[in-house]
């Protein structure tokens, strides 16, 4: 929901900006419970960005397949392979890049 609120991308890079937490995105696959507050910050901040990335992308169709995949229980690698046109990885690196 939050990457589809205005100034998104002002409000999540400011954010990432003025944080020291690293890259936390990867560490995602295991939930935000392990994540220190600063951490969670840019995580969701991080996370939005790639959200809206993918929105940009793949479109809200594609977004929504892989959402109700995941919900269904599919595991997150699986959901994304069989709802975006990029593979995961791939899109996690080129991501990681801007």
């Amino acid at each position: 929901a939050t990457a589809c609120e205005p100034n998104v991308t002002e409000g999540a890079v400011a954010q990432l900006q003025s944080s020291r937490a690293g890259d936390p995105l990867p560490q995602l696959t295991r939930g935000f419970g392990g994540l220190a507050f600063v951490q969670a910050r840019a995580a969701y901040a991080q996370s939005a960005l790639a959200v809206k990335s993918l929105l940009d992308q793949e479109g809200a169709a594609r977004v929504m397949k892989l959402v109700q995949a995941a919900g269904r229980g599919v595991p997150l690698g699986e959901a994304f392979r069989q709802s975006v046109s990029v593979p995961p990885d791939r899109f996690a690196a080129e991501f990681a890049a801007r």
